[in-house]
């Protein structure tokens, strides 16, 4: 171990990973050997969480036709609250406390995805392309839908 860093086994033994999905538990356990905990024990502070969504979000509509005031490339908590009605609980309110949120709607295909709450008018969610994100945070949340 080199002074001031931590080796891997002692990073991923900091690391804590939720999920909502049986198969991405399952993949976890049975790849990278770790304890996938269900979303239901996730810290009551999400701030702190690394959210990753799997989502074919814009399948039926590109991203590129949803513009809120003057920002391209995004969406107002509304209409992703309808777009996505089973998110309306717990991971919108999360997508909004979260520092980091990453949706991958294809292999190739990553977004960070940014909450404005707008002052004047409508909260909405930006989403910004991006590289495939390295799983490196403490404590990381995967969704999948």
């Amino acid at each position: 171990m080199l002074i001031g860093q931590l080796s891997f086994d002692e990073l991923h033994a900091k690391m804590a990973y939720y999920t909502n999905s049986n198969q991405i538990q399952e993949v976890m356990t049975s790849i990278a050997d770790v304890t996938v905990k269900t979303l239901e024990k996730t810290p009551k502070e999400w701030s702190g969480l690394t959210l990753y969504i799997f989502d074919d979000l814009f399948r039926d509509r590109a991203l590129s036709t949803y513009r809120v005031g003057r920002e391209d490339d995004a969406m107002t908590f509304r209409a992703l609250w309808q777009k996505r009605p089973e998110w309306g609980g717990m991971i919108l309110e999360m997508m909004k406390e979260s520092y980091t949120v990453h949706l991958c709607v294809d292999e190739d295909e990553w977004y960070r995805v940014c909450f404005y709450p707008y002052g004047q008018g409508e909260d909405f969610f930006k989403f910004i392309r991006e590289n495939p994100p390295v799983m490196n945070a403490s404590q990381n949340c995967l969704i999948s839908t």
